[in-house]
């Protein structure tokens, strides 16, 4: 039997919240600063988000945080972006920018991970095993686990030492 894909019409702030990983004070304010986002109000004012304005909190999200844009570069680009109807980001099915949003906040966790991996001291080696070094480990999990993020690369880095004791 086939499976109907049902789409809502309007999304709530909460949903979007949700959907985005944003916190509502942010939806709300990034309303105040991209007139491109300005989701309509039901009979009893509260926002109701179309496919369309969640598309374009993915890409302004993006573009603050990924691309490092500050507002005022971000409004730019946005404007750029909308004006020439040329950006892929725009295209995108709902599903692909949740992916492509929840990849990125994967890759950010590891990141935040293995810089905290790199603050730690490595603990005492265990009996009767020879000891690698934290860098070494952090390696060897890497490898293990690369086909997951292939556009990732392990870099032990020059400013990387090693505590020693």
């Amino acid at each position: 039997m086939m499976q109907k894909n049902i789409k809502k019409l309007y999304y709530s702030i909460s949903e979007v919240s949700q959907i985005t990983s944003l916190k509502k004070y942010i939806l709300r304010y990034w309303e105040t600063e991209f007139p491109e986002l300005s989701p309509a109000k039901n009979r009893g004012g509260n926002r109701i988000y179309e496919l369309e304005d969640i598309k374009t909190i993915f890409l302004i999200k993006k573009l603050l945080y990924q691309d490092k844009y500050t507002i005022e570069g971000a409004k730019q680009k946005l404007q750029a972006i909308l004006k020439s109807k040329g950006d892929s980001q725009l295209h995108l099915s709902f599903e692909d920018l949740r992916r492509a949003d929840a990849l990125a906040e994967v890759k950010k966790k590891l990141r935040q991970l293995n810089d905290f991996l790199d603050r730690k001291t490595p603990a005492p080696p265990a009996e009767g095993g020879g000891s690698k070094s934290g860098a070494a480990q952090r390696k060897r999990v890497f490898d293990a686990n690369a086909s997951l993020f292939p556009d990732l690369q392990f870099s032990e880095g020059e400013n990387r030492e090693e505590p020693s004791d």
